[in-house]
């Protein structure tokens, strides 16, 4: 396991589904990150790895590396998704607040995948704290978190805001005012990605990739100057490691293949999120217009799934989303990255 760390030149825009550019999300899932590494290689004629232009869904693969999703850091710490599991606190912390976390710095998500009897309240009062009106969930011993040039702490680590435009057709002389969104990130904060090496090399030509992708962007409204970061390698953070994995944790989008699913990694102790995928597809060869891409289903980070039967943990698929119409379809695939990036965790008591 690799960690590279992105830290920003300018804000983001990560779209989610929908018709309109008005909202964005503070990570960039992997999905996202592996097509723009995709393009990027294209441009430049650098290696990466792609399925061939035949490959259907359950075809082989072999990647040189799985790659996780982009999530915060703030300052030392490196937050994960929050875990789709049991979290364990006394019925005197409350419960209602836990329908706003989503991350958690890495003692928090170790003893949530651990599960048993250790309760997390301390965590809520000397050893951690809950940050950014309940969304972010650190201990205090996974690092230093950022402050002010006067000293004082950030309360506010990344921002999501509005900004206003306006599309002029000028055969008609009239104009149309919308709002993109934009996500912004506080000093010593941005983003980091985790990558697990199965090919030695492979994450050495990853990281000439994202220098090449900070220039270019990252995300929506590159043109605008938006998605431009610089990258370093940093530490990884500290992961469970149980003598007995049974289930994963995904640190990525996730679309499993039809064996997978045979092998039931949604079995009972499966516990996950669905997200739907769309939008608008890139080409730097092709000439047609541009078009949506097909829409797909694939289970969101911190979703939990079942190894399978040998042990071995779920692969997941690449798929090719390009569109197709009743007179024709798109000239090239257009690959959707759906393969698993997770850390194993024990079964259920």
């Amino acid at each position: 396991m690799q960690a590279f760390r992105l830290r920003p030149r300018s804000g983001f825009h990560f779209g989610q589904h929908g018709i309109d550019v008005e909202q964005t999300v503070e990570r960039c899932p992997s999905d996202t990150l592996y097509s723009a590494l995709f393009i990027e290689s294209l441009r430049w004629k650098l290696p990466f790895f792609s399925p061939p232009a035949n490959h259907d869904d359950d075809g082989p693969l072999d990647p040189p590396l799985l790659l996780s999703s982009a999530f915060p850091y703030i300052g030392e710490v490196q937050l994960l998704p929050r875990p789709q599991l049991r979290i364990p606190i006394s019925e005197s912390a409350g419960s209602k607040w836990l329908k706003r976390l989503e991350y958690v710095s890495p003692t928090i998500f170790g003893m949530i995948a651990a599960g048993g009897d250790a309760t997390l309240d301390p965590y809520l009062k000397d050893q951690g704290r809950l940050l950014m009106g309940g969304k972010v969930w650190v201990a205090h011993a996974d690092g230093a978190l950022p402050v002010h040039e006067n000293g004082m702490p950030i309360e506010t680590f990344w921002q999501v805001e509005q900004n206003p435009h306006v599309a002029v057709d000028r055969g008609q002389a009239t104009s149309n005012y919308f709002q993109v969104g934009k996500v912004s990130f506080a000093k010593d904060c941005g983003l980091y990605l985790l990558a697990e090496e199965r090919q030695l090399g492979a994450a050495d030509s990853l990281l000439a990739l994202l220098r090449y992708l900070g220039d270019s962007g990252l995300g929506g409204r590159r043109s605008a100057g938006q998605g431009q970061f610089t990258v370093e390698r940093a530490e990884v953070p500290t992961m469970p490691t149980p003598e007995s994995p049974q289930r994963m944790v995904l640190l990525s989008r996730y679309r499993p293949s039809g064996a997978e699913i045979a092998d039931k990694v949604f079995g009972r102790q499966a516990s996950y999120g669905l997200v739907r995928v769309g939008g608008w597809l890139q080409s730097p060869t092709s000439t047609a217009a541009a078009q949506r891409r097909m829409n797909l289903r694939m289970l969101s980070e911190g979703s939990v799934v079942q190894l399978r039967p040998d042990g071995s943990p779920p692969l997941g698929t690449i798929c090719d989303v390009r569109p197709r119409y009743a007179v024709g379809e798109f000239p090239h695939p257009v690959w959707r990255y759906g393969l698993a990036m997770g850390v194993p965790i024990g079964g259920e008591a």
